[in-house]
């Protein structure tokens, strides 16, 4: 087998898993999800969620939770043009696919009910309404 014939199985798992996971991180968040390939976000966004993040979960998946917690106050966006490469390694390896998908459940299933979709969406309208909770009217800046 070819260097190309190998890698094309690696790059269509790849596809589907991306398209897979964009579709349904989406529906579990109710806006688009992180992809820890290529984010950047500002200092004052880290600083603003940094203790809520389950960092002392080994079993949560760092990209969605991160979702999770920065998306609720913050515009995530994707930029045409800045596409970053990723390793094929999960997707050559049947057992790291599993896993990641694993780790997504599991993030997912940490976050619910308190972050259902619906109820996130309403939050954020709330908070574009009225306000952070506690605090002044700020304008929320893109992350």
């Amino acid at each position: 087998m070819t260097g190309r014939s190998r890698r094309t199985p690696a790059r269509i798992s790849a596809a589907a898993y991306l398209t897979a996971y964009n579709v349904s991180a989406a529906t579990a968040l109710g806006h688009l999800p992180l992809f820890g390939s290529n984010l950047a976000f500002r200092r004052e966004a880290w600083l603003g969620i940094r203790s809520r993040v389950h960092r002392n979960d080994p079993e949560v998946h760092d990209d969605l939770d991160l979702s999770f917690h920065l998306g609720e106050r913050h515009s995530i966006r994707y930029l045409p043009g800045a596409a970053m490469g990723m390793s094929m390694r999960p997707f050559r390896d049947g057992r790291a696919l599993v896993r990641r998908l694993s780790r997504g459940y599991r993030t997912v299933f940490v976050h619910w009910p308190h972050d259902l979709p619906p109820v996130r969406v309403t939050r954020r309208a709330l908070r574009r309404t009225l306000g952070p909770p506690g605090g002044s009217r700020q304008r929320q800046s893109a992350s």
